[in-house]
């Protein structure tokens, strides 16, 4: 059985590092087997900050696999209210060559990064994709994706986050929330396979707020795996 991963640093990341650092859910799931015995082999897109107006604009990339499973993993990048805005962010992680990156970098690092909290406030309250946008463009993916494919659809909601994330870029927990109903609406309207993931906790799963430790890993991997098992 074939997947293929649509995701963000979530999909690529153990957090805090450990001697197993690289057994991302997708490594999990390729070191398992089916019930009958199949192995399960696992592309992973995962791409760090993105967001799904970039995952839009990839779909013919990852169409092009054609895989049995599709797994999407996006939402986290997209929701909470942001100290920088999307161009900025862009030179930070894609254009360091830019004549730009070395000054802005080391404003971030020096001065925004500590004041984010200010800076999110400055902003007036702006995410990098808003509530109507998100929810656009990931009816959008999965419609092109339905359309052109005959695969199974795998929607993973968002963690909680918590209070470090909110410290740093307030209401991000809310956001979160609101983000994750739109998620599941979607998987509603489409009839796909939701993994609700509010159960795990920040102090057990994901420290940092954001990213899986392989116990949380574990638990995504090994509910994806129950999926696979029913098709």
């Amino acid at each position: 059985m074939k997947c293929v991963i649509i995701g963000n640093s979530v999909a690529l990341r153990v957090r805090p590092k450990e001697p197993t650092s690289s057994l991302v859910y997708g490594t999990i799931l390729e070191n398992s087997k089916l019930d009958n015995g199949e192995k399960i082999e696992v592309k992973n897109f995962g791409m760090s900050r993105l967001l799904v107006t970039e995952a839009f604009r990839n779909k013919d990339v990852y169409i092009r696999e054609f895989p049995d499973v599709f797994i999407i993993n996006l939402g986290c990048v997209d929701a909470p209210l942001r100290d920088i805005p999307l161009w900025m962010s862009d030179i930070l992680f894609f254009r360091k060559k830019s004549r730009l990156f070395k000054f802005l970098n080391t404003l971030y690092l020096y001065f925004i990064k500590r004041y984010s909290n200010i800076f999110v406030h400055l902003r007036f309250h702006t995410p990098w994709v808003r509530k109507k946008k998100f929810k656009s463009y990931f009816r959008k993916l999965i419609s092109e994706i339905i359309k052109e494919t005959n695969a199974n659809i795998i929607l993973l909601g968002i963690n909680s986050g918590n209070k470090l994330m909110d410290n740093k870029l307030p209401n991000t927990q809310k956001r979160y929330r609101i983000y994750n109903s739109i998620i599941e609406n979607i998987a509603l309207e489409f009839k796909l396979n939701h993994i609700n993931v509010s159960d795990l906790n920040s102090s057990s799963h994901y420290p940092d707020g954001v990213h899986y430790n392989l116990a949380g890993h574990t638990i995504i991997a090994n509910r994806i795996l129950h999926y696979l098992n029913t098709l």
